[in-house]
């Protein structure tokens, strides 16, 4: 087998685009030959130790030893499959959602159980909404309706950040939208086109995300969404320049989201990464929790600040903005 077959046949380029950044140095990785130019070195199957990211040819069973393949069913993790393989792993990481109710992981464990293997369906978990209700409170319902409307207030929605001038003029570059696009923000009012709340019925979508947590949306996203509509992430970045001042001055800097972990649940959930740009730079954190006044949003300072962390990418800015599109 050649390494043309990385580029040249979709179903082995899919798994080479799913693993490549996604697999950290002294890993084990089990896989075909051609897919050690993405993963580095590669081990031998052993039924003895369940490996951290395994490819497995679903035409090519007989060379993996049953054991291995019974492990990798009950002990690992389907995170991509397409019509030739099914990738696994160990500890999936955050953005990574398991693919068991998918028709090709299906295929898969309906092959290993006509092989004798004991393989036991999972129900896949139903997908959660992109704003989840809150957890039901207050009173009985034995009370009378008058009553509960007093005890039990709507909950609010949650708080939607709108993005400052700079931020939407970027924003608006990466784009490139219609002045009558819809536009559906989660979590950011980024003022482009026409606001929305359906996803689905948006020509372009933009996520907030603050926390690792927050990845979790992009396969709700990618399920609601367009298959044409491109999809803007806006992150805080686990590695500015602010938060590793912070961290160096021994003061406690908010999670973020490091741009390779980005991308890698980008590529989980079937979109492709496209262009990354920074904005702003947040030097205030190594001293405080928030901007001086003179360095807000808006603010002369805030302005300057702006336009260094476009200036100096991803690497350092605050924020983290990552066009990608349907794969």
């Amino acid at each position: 087998m050649s390494d043309d077959l990385l580029s040249a046949d979709p179903n082995w380029a899919g798994v080479a685009r799913f693993l490549e950044g996604r697999i950290a140095r002294g890993q084990r990785v089990t896989a075909p030959i051609p897919f050690e130019r993405v993963t580095g070195p590669l081990s031998a199957p052993d039924p003895g130790a369940v490996p951290d990211w395994a490819v497995v040819h679903k035409g090519q069973l007989a060379e993996y030893p049953q054991p291995v393949l019974g492990r990798l069913a009950s002990e690992a993790t389907p995170v991509f499959a397409n019509d030739v393989f099914v990738v696994f792993a160990r500890r999936p990481t955050f953005g990574l959602r398991s693919q068991r109710s998918s028709v090709h992981v299906n295929a898969l464990f309906e092959r290993l159980r006509e092989m004798g293997l004991d393989v036991t369906d999972v129900p896949a978990a139903p997908p959660k909404p992109l704003h989840p209700a809150p957890e039901p409170t207050g009173a009985l319902p034995t009370l009378p309706p008058e009553a509960l409307a007093l005890a039990s207030p709507p909950a609010p929605r949650p708080a939607i950040e709108t993005a400052p001038e700079g931020l939407r003029t970027q924003a608006a570059a990466l784009l490139a939208l219609r002045p009558e696009a819809r536009v559906a923000g989660v979590g950011l009012a980024i003022g482009l086109g026409s606001a929305i709340e359906d996803p689905g019925q948006a020509d372009a979508i933009v996520l907030r995300v603050r926390t690792p947590a927050d990845l979790g949306a992009l396969d709700r996203l990618r399920e609601a969404g367009r298959p044409a509509a491109p999809v803007l992430i806006v992150a805080d970045n686990a590695r500015s320049l602010g938060r590793r001042l912070a961290r160096a001055a021994g003061r406690a800097a908010t999670d973020g989201v490091a741009l390779p972990e980005l991308l890698g649940a980008l590529r989980a959930a079937g979109l492709r990464p496209g262009r990354a740009e920074g904005f702003s730079l947040d030097p205030w954190r190594a001293a405080a929790d928030a901007p001086p006044p003179d360095q807000r949003p808006g603010s002369p300072g805030g302005d300057v600040l702006d336009q260094a962390g476009r200036d100096a990418g991803p690497d350092h800015a605050a924020l983290l903005l990552v066009l990608a599109t349907q794969a």
